[in-house]
This record gives structure tokens, C-alpha cells and sequence, in this order.
């Protein structure tokens, strides 16, 4: 306890608080200590500083309205952004799986619409809704892009997709000898048995190479087809394994150019309906395996003779021979459409269109190659006879004879 050295003052503190004056301790003067600094640390208190308040009110505004700022420009970013956000997935991935090699990404649920990606075999895309039979909507998260895929080359596991073969010409099967058609007037059947009655795959015309698989018996031998990777039973009467010695009826087949490197492009043009893409430079409508039109260009490979030129057409992919009075370097002054002059459709009657090569006429409703009978080309006719489901439908092909299914996306009016 210390003591007020003027008034007597008790306290705690070194300084009275009644008048003021420095306490001392009498026990420790008593021994010799000083009251002074060198005993006592701290000094006369000062009186405590009022808060500003102004300052700290200022702060705390300035704080929150940086904090109103910053959350302003986020909210703004994140409005004007909705636009480039993805629509809603469903967590449902599906994988391309087209017999191409690739498929495409639509602008609209119609494969006449634009194109909007194309897309690799593999590609994984979302679900987002499933717009129809025939199409998905989907997002690619790759490109960020989302549109309307077929669902029929779409799978549901990688597992599925359809891988790309590493020999094209592999027939996958044992050859044990190579032939090729030879004398048939028109062209030779390939069926799908040893038999007469068996049904036609598809046609065979001179110089067509043929891998003998086995001689089934005196009549027919099992044979595949280079030209089109089938495989079934022909005359062997029609077969010979020289070459050299194929002939067609009375001429010598002209073969297709070694090389598709092409020399220079030409306009069809001057055509009432179209003009017939052949496999051989024959006037016969059975050598005929496609149609081009008036505007559409053509590359031009080798000027066969006079009146036929092996060219490529641009339009459907395919390798052929045309008539050359029908091609101008110069383009037409006309629609690249078909003339409106062509006999309307039948209810029931389609037409082949969008198709990269071919569209496949199958003996089941599926994407298997092992049920492929034949194929119809851009520009064909088909039948509808029954409209099997949402992927195939059920027809009768006018320029094969065949009847089969076939997958309806490609089907027009």
C-alpha cells in the first residue's frame, strides 16, 4: 500500500487520486529504495483517447460499398452469361458409333439442317432430352456446342461403338482363289444360297473380282464380292480366274481407272431429270448406280471414250462413269435441284437422299453388316411398305428389285 506524501492518501496507484501527488512505499524507503523510475516502471496515466468515430463509420461504408461493387460485377457477368451456359444435362452419356466413322451434329432435328460439328466415332455426349425416334439432343462438352444427334448411331456404352477397320479390303473370310465375271449380258446375281430360287443380294457385272470361299457344288460356288463386301453363291459358268479373258456379251469390259486422281472439274448441265451415274460405260439402266444433277459439279478422271467419262461426283460420293454431252466446264444457268417436271411421289413413295455413299437395304431392322442384302443410292425411289419403328422402315427398292429394311432418317419426300 503507498502513501500520498501531501495528504496521506492511501492508494493503490502511484499518484493520489485526490490531489494528485506522488505515493511513496515507507517500507521501501524504509530499505533504502528510491521512489522513483528506476523502482517503479510506468508513469502519471494519461487520460484515454476518445474513439473517432466519424473514421471508423467511413471505413466500414467505404468497405461496403466495394463489397456492393464487386458483387454488382459478378451478378452482371452471370446474367448476361445465361446465354453461354450448357442446358441442363441429365448425366446420361451416349457415344458415337456410325458406321462412317463419324457422325454429325445438327442445328435442328432434320439431317437437311446445318451442321454444326462433326463428330468422331467414341465422342462422348450428354443427354439433355430426347427430342424424338429418330433424334437425341445432346451436348458436346468438347466443343461446348450442343444440337440433335441420330439415336441410331449413338450407343450407350464405348464398349459398343463400331471400331474402324484396319483393312478395308480384308473380306474377313478364307480365299482360296481369285476370279472375275465374265459374258453376262446384263449383269450376275449374287444370292443368298446355291439355289435359283435363293434371293439376289446384289449385281454383279463383268470384270467384277470375285475371292473364290468354296465350290458348293457342279452350279454355284460361294464367293465374296470386292465391289460391294458382300458375300454369297454365283453361276461359276460366269466366272473365269484369267482376266485378260473377260468379256461382256460381244465387247470387252472397260475397267475403271487404276487412279481417282482427278484431272479437272465439269457442271452437269442439260439434263431433263438427272444424269445416271454407271459402273460401266454402258447405256443399260442396269449398270446404273446413281443419280447427279443439273448444277452439281463433278471431278473428272479419264475421258473414257466419246460418249462415257469416269468421274466422281461431288454430291453423293460416288465413282462412275457419265455421259460427257451432258458436262460443261462453264456452271448452268439453272436450279441445282431436280427438274419439277419428275413424276411426283405416291404417298407411300420416298426418296433417297443424305446419304455419304450408299444407304443400306437390310434382311432384319439393325445396324448389323451381316444383314445388308443391298444398297440404294441418293436420288432412288423407294416403297414404304411398313414403317417398322423409329429407326427402320420396311421397302421395296425400285432400281435393286430388292425388298428390306432401311434406315428412315435418309428417307424424303
Amino acid at each position: 500500500m503507498w502513501y500520498c506524501r501531501e495528504c496521506g492518501q492511501q492508494n493503490e496507484g502511484k499518484f493520489c487520486s485526490k490531489c494528485g501527488a506522488e505515493f511513496y512505499d515507507p517500507i521501501a524507503e524504509a530499505n533504502g529504495l528510491k521512489n522513483d523510475a528506476d523502482r517503479y516502471s510506468f508513469q502519471r496515466p494519461e487520460p484515454p483517447k476518445k474513439k473517432n468515430k466519424g473514421l471508423i463509420i467511413g471505413i466500414i461504408v467505404a468497405a461496403a460499398v466495394v463489397l456492393l461493387g464487386i458483387l454488382g460485377v459478378v451478378g452482371f457477368f452471370a446474367f448476361w452469361g445465361n446465354d453461354a451456359e450448357e442446358p441442363d444435362g441429365t448425366g446420361i452419356y451416349y457415344y458415337v458409333s456410325a458406321e462412317d466413322g463419324h457422325s454429325y451434329l445438327y442445328e435442328e432435328a432434320n439431317i437437311q439442317s446445318q451442321v454444326m460439328a462433326t463428330l468422331q466415332n467414341g465422342s462422348a455426349l450428354e443427354l439433355i432430352d430426347e427430342e424424338n425416334d429418330i433424334f437425341y439432343y445432346v451436348t458436346d462438352h468438347n466443343s461446348g456446342l450442343s444440337g440433335y444427334m441420330r439415336q441410331d448411331e449413338l450407343v450407350s456404352s464405348p464398349d459398343d461403338v463400331i471400331s474402324e477397320d484396319e483393312d478395308e479390303d480384308d473380306p474377313g473370310v478364307d480365299i482360296i482363289g481369285l476370279y472375275y465375271v465374265t459374258n453376262t449380258k446384263t449383269y450376275l446375281s449374287l444370292l443368298d444360297g446355291p439355289s435359283s430360287d435363293a434371293n439376289r443380294i446384289t449385281k454383279l457385272y463383268n470384270g467384277y473380282m470375285l475371292g473364290l470361299i468354296e465350290k458348293t457344288s457342279d452350279s454355284y460356288w460361294q464367293v465374296y464380292d470386292y465391289n460391294s463386301g458382300e458375300t454369297g453363291y454365283v453361276l461359276n459358268s460366269y466366272l473365269t480366274d484369267n482376266e485378260s479373258n473377260v468379256k461382256a456379251g460381244v465387247e470387252t469390259v472397260e475397267k475403271a481407272p487404276a487412279s481417282t486422281k482427278i484431272v479437272g472439274d465439269y457442271y452437269v448441265t442439260g439434263t431433263k431429270n438427272y444424269l445416271a451415274i454407271r459402273s460401266q460405260p454402258s447405256s443399260s439402266s442396269n449398270v446404273e448406280i446413281g443419280k447427279t444433277y443439273n448444277g452439281n459439279l463433278v471431278g473428272l478422271i479419264e475421258k473414257t471414250n466419246g460418249t462415257f467419262w469416269y468421274v466422281y461426283d461431288y454430291s453423293s460420293g460416288l465413282y462412275g462413269y457419265v455421259k460427257c454431252a451432258y458436262l460443261s466446264v462453264n456452271a448452268p444457268a439453272v436450279s441445282t435441284q431436280p427438274s419439277t417436271s419428275a413424276p411426283s411421289l405416291a404417298d407411300d413413295e420416298y426418296l433417297v437422299t443424305g446419304t455419304k455413299n450408299y444407304l443400306a437395304i437390310r434382311s432384319e431392322p439393325s445396324s448389323a453388316e451381316e444383314v445388308e442384302i443391298g444398297k440404294t443410292y441418293n436420288g432412288n425411289t423407294v416403297q414404304v411398305l411398313e414403317k417398322t419403328n423409329g429407326t427402320f422402315w420396311y421397302v421395296y427398292d425400285y432400281s435393286s428389285g430388292l425388298t428390306g429394311y432401311v434406315k428412315c432418317a435418309y428417307l424424303t419426300k
